[in-house]
């Protein structure tokens, strides 16, 4: 069932960002925060609070998620924060074969 998720979702999948991969000043900690696979998305993704998978421990996050939408919230010091919703975790090893046949799959020469 995961993996047939992961496969609808392959457009929108992202991995925990990997300590000082992100710069500047975010409202929530870096080491919580997520990076797209889309080029598309060049902002930190954060974990909605009230997914199941959400924890206040960056150690018990996992390390690969794909998700459904993501949502520009306004948190209350004014700034903004982009919110990952319906995340379910999965497994990177399966990227490569789920692609396979896809325009998101391309090879290094």
């Amino acid at each position: 069932l995961v993996q047939a998720i992961a496969s609808a979702l392959l457009d929108n999948v992202a991995y925990l960002a990997p300590p000082g991969s992100i710069t500047g000043d975010h409202p929530f900690g870096v080491r919580s925060a997520y990076l797209s696979c889309s080029k598309q998305l060049k902002e930190p993704l954060y974990l909605d609070r009230n997914s199941t998978v959400f924890s206040r421990d960056f150690r018990q996050l996992p390390q690969w998620i794909c998700y459904d939408s993501v949502v520009r919230k306004t948190i209350r010091d004014g700034s903004s924060v982009t919110v990952m919703k319906n995340i379910t975790p999965i497994d990177p090893a399966w990227l490569g074969e789920l692609a396979k046949g896809t325009r998101l799959l391309s090879l290094g020469s």
